[in-house]
């Protein structure tokens, strides 16, 4: 990592690098909870297949859907 002396910036551009740092951390903080959604959504996925529907007919487990008429 490369670390500069600062003593020589301006205030904006201190304050700048800090909302950069803010924003930067919020964003790894986000990607991490959509991560953790959604491998909790493929767990549900496997433990809960979808069985209605079109593309289950086509896959064969639509049969307890299809009207009996």
């Amino acid at each position: 990592m490369l670390t500069l002396d600062g003593s020589g910036a301006s205030d904006e551009l201190r304050s700048a690098f800090r909302t950069l740092d803010d924003a930067y951390e919020a964003l790894k903080t986000a990607w991490a909870e959509r991560r953790r959604v959604a491998e909790l959504s493929r767990e549900r996925e496997r433990q809960h297949p979808y069985e209605g529907g079109a593309a289950a007919e086509l896959i064969g487990n639509g049969s307890a859907y299809e009207s009996t008429s």
